[in-house]
């Protein structure tokens, strides 16, 4: 499939900051000056010129980043092959000329540049520059996107979106119906007046630009990418007690792929505020190897299901440092506040991630259900193909996963279940021990919906020491 979807959902449930610098000034595209070419495969230049070049200075360091998009209404659970993001950095020379050699030669259509010489822990885009018209149409669709998500934040108070009333004004205008179409160069807005809430616009070639909660977490959007939608869920949400680097010097001596868990015999449990975790089994040769080291322990609440704005109170991280015992394969530390889930960091490497509380144990079983996606293939489609294969075919070729009779068809836990209509359509549904179903599915036409990054955005700013 392209592989980014499964990756973002690894990428949200290991990471404790967004993925994506925050946007906030000016960033210039090819309407305001900003040309773009590419020599070679390798040589990039790239111009300032009218708005744009009040936007850099002589002297000035950038980092240029490329990438190639697929035809964003096509299929989405295809191969894409490797991302590849030849990059590169230089000095702006005057005129406002930026030559940067990129580190590799890949097909490219659009490049994002980064500001590099100022003292941002995420530094902002400058510009983003189009190589050809597929690139053109992508930065397009990025700047007309972006304010989308944050209309839907905007229009969420603690309880359901306001009316329409509250909300229009300037460009944003009231939509007569969740698909009604937008005029050029505005912002629309629905809502049902309770979890039901609809952002759209109109791109330059006339594709209707979506972000739409349909409530209890579940998302529906074109413009997963273009729009920011994770980045703008993530960032800023949330609040930790421990702030500064990593306490340890040294790297972590514990070197597993994947953080220890229940099933490595992590246990835990809050007296109060106070939280015990014991180490037994295999868990208990790594407490071993982690003695005398201060590692951070953070716990976070499970969030109520929910995408924008009020429907998700900001994820406060309790957090603390502590030293671990020589002796008794126990370690206790006292927190600010309890939490559902909570991890062990040491010197930036995720050592343990288990359940607190009983919420926890069915918040874990959940994200464990949703990584079992990892059993998807690269691609349900045939090579080069354009259209989905049937489910028959598909679960030949991969007999893990279960061919469902209908979208809707029941998915036993531990299997991913596929369905797909042999032409534009597909689902991949999973079902968690607590009953709940989680989904990813092609509506066509580039229309992703799926419930699945509600449940990991908590999961994200457990901290890793």
């Amino acid at each position: 499939m392209r592989r980014r979807l499964v990756l973002l959902i690894t990428a949200l449930a290991l990471s404790a900051v967004p993925a994506t610098p925050a946007w906030g000034a000016r960033v210039f595209g090819p309407g305001d000056g900003v040309q773009a070419t590419l020599t070679a495969g390798r040589t990039l230049e790239l111009r300032f010129t009218g708005a744009s070049a009040a936007g850099v200075k002589a002297g000035q360091v950038l980092r240029v980043s490329c990438s190639a998009h697929p035809d964003p209404a096509g299929l989405l659970f295809v191969g894409s092959g490797d991302d590849v993001t030849p990059s590169g950095s230089g000095k702006v020379a005057t005129g406002g000329v930026l030559r940067v050699q990129l580190d590799r030669v890949a097909p490219v259509d659009e490049c994002d540049v980064w500001r590099l010489d100022g003292e941002e822990l995420w530094p902002p885009i400058v510009a983003r520059a189009a190589l050809d018209p597929a690139g053109a149409s992508w930065v397009d669709e990025v700047v007309r996107a972006l304010p989308l998500s944050d209309l839907l934040g905007r229009a969420r108070s603690s309880k359901a979106y306001v009316p329409a009333a509250s909300v229009v004004g300037g460009n944003v205008v009231a939509l007569g119906g969740q698909t009604a179409s937008v005029p050029s160069g505005q912002l629309g807005y629905w809502t049902d007046g309770a979890a039901h809430a609809v952002a759209a616009t109109t791109s330059a070639a006339g594709r209707r630009l979506v972000v739409e909660d349909l409530g209890a977490g579940m998302l529906r959007t074109n413009v997963l990418e273009q729009a920011g939608v994770l980045d703008g869920l993530l960032f800023g949400l949330g609040a930790s007690e421990i702030t500064g680097t990593a306490s340890e010097a040294h790297p972590s001596p514990y070197k597993g792929k994947e953080a220890l868990g229940a099933h490595d015999g992590v246990r835990a449990a809050f007296a109060g505020r106070r939280l015990t975790i014991r180490f037994t089994r295999r868990s208990a040769a790594v407490f071993r190897a982690l003695v005398g080291r201060r590692v951070e322990v953070s716990c976070v609440r499970r969030p109520a299901p929910g995408l924008f704005g009020g429907t998700l109170a900001p994820p406060v991280v309790h957090a603390a440092r502590a030293r671990v015992p020589r002796r008794g394969g126990t370690l206790t530390v006292s927190l600010g506040g309890t939490g559902d889930l909570c991890a062990v960091g040491d010197a930036g490497t995720l050592v343990a991630l288990f359940a607190a509380t009983a919420a926890g144990h069915w918040w874990s079983a959940d994200v464990a259900a949703i990584n079992v996606l990892d059993q998807l293939p690269d691609s349900l489609a045939a090579p080069g193909g354009t259209a989905y294969l049937t489910p028959a075919a598909i679960v030949a070729k991969h007999p893990r996963l279960l061919a469902m009779s209908s979208q809707g068809a029941a998915v036993p836990a531990g299997r991913v279940g596929v369905w797909t209509d042999g032409a534009q359509h597909a689902l991949v549904a999973v079902t968690s021990p607590s009953g709940r179903r989680f989904v990813l599915a092609d509506e066509g036409e580039g229309v992703l919906r799926t419930n699945v990054y509600a449940e990991l955005l908590g999961l994200a700013y457990l901290g890793t020491g």
